[in-house]
């Protein structure tokens, strides 16, 4: 896996003072995989020609396009300008506080109940996609071993998909980190910065989502060959990036500050509500 062209993870040379190492702010002394995004299906647009990629599409069984198939995304973490001996005493602590998270049981409740309920949730073997009108789903999981199991209907398809997740531990409170930063709350800290790059061109990840048609200058075509699938994000960012141990102090205040705000708020009023979107653009509904 490879980052921007700045970024060197473990360098070849370290610089040496009394005895210690010395590294540099990006000078990465451990690194360990994130929980990344599995596999999976999202729904087929009419507006797609899938006549030269049919091997990624499951059709139904009047042929229409239902479902593509989309990649795993990779992600890789790396702690830099602190010995590894620093990054152990970390992990004890990010340990500690993904197992608290994942044994709660009212992040839905919470204002940062997306990004709570993803990562700190029991490890589950599969998902199940249903696209189109299935008018008979079976109660078992149809998989095959690590092979998706495919049901198809007149106009809709089913699939399952096996998949590996681990319980939430340090990696998962990391990647909470970066998160909870993309946010940018104000009056918080706790800061991330996404940066999706090409060669030696940076862009930040939202301005991906622009039109650079309208600028006559060479903005559009420079960044439109950029892909959104890769990016870096930093703790603070790539000037004056955030230690993780103060990173972590920012994300447990902005956890209790809601915690504190909605138990406030239920005394006040016993019968509150909090509508949480999914990912599937549908709310769902907790009640306290």
């Amino acid at each position: 896996m490879e980052g921007p062209s700045w970024f060197q993870p473990f360098p070849s040379t370290i610089r040496v003072v009394d005895g210690k190492p010395q590294f540099s702010k990006w000078d990465c002394s451990s690194s360990e995989w994130l929980p990344g995004i599995s596999p999976g299906f999202r729904e087929a647009k009419s507006t797609e020609n899938f006549e030269d990629d049919s091997r990624r599409v499951i059709r139904d069984r009047s042929g229409v396009p239902r479902a593509v198939a989309t990649p795993m995304k990779l992600r890789q973490g790396y702690f830099c300008g602190q010995p590894s001996e620093e990054v152990d005493a970390f992990r004890a602590l990010a340990n500690a506080a993904a197992t608290a998270l994942a044994g709660a049981g009212d992040l839905c409740e919470h204002v940062f109940a997306t990004d709570l309920t993803d990562l700190f949730r029991k490890p589950c073997g599969g998902v199940r996609y249903v696209f189109g009108d299935v008018p008979s789903a079976p109660n078992q999981f149809i998989a095959h071993g690590w092979s998706a199991g495919v049901l198809q209907f007149e106009d809709g398809v089913l699939i399952d998909v096996p998949i590996a997740e681990s319980a939430p531990n340090a990696s998962h409170w990391l990647l909470l980190l970066h998160r909870l930063g993309w946010h940018h709350v104000e009056g918080s800290g706790l800061r991330a910065e996404r940066k999706a790059w090409g060669g030696n061109v940076e862009v930040a990840l939202e301005m991906l989502s622009h039109d650079w048609s309208q600028y006559p200058d060479r903005s559009g075509p420079t960044f439109g060959n950029i892909s959104p699938d890769s990016f870096y994000s930093v703790l603070g960012s790539k000037d004056a990036p955030l230690d993780i141990n103060l990173a972590s102090a920012f994300a447990i205040q902005l956890l209790l500050a809601d915690l504190e705000l909605h138990t406030s708020a239920i005394k006040q009023n016993p019968s509150i509500r909090r509508t949480i979107p999914e990912k599937n653009g549908k709310p769902s509904r907790c009640r306290v």
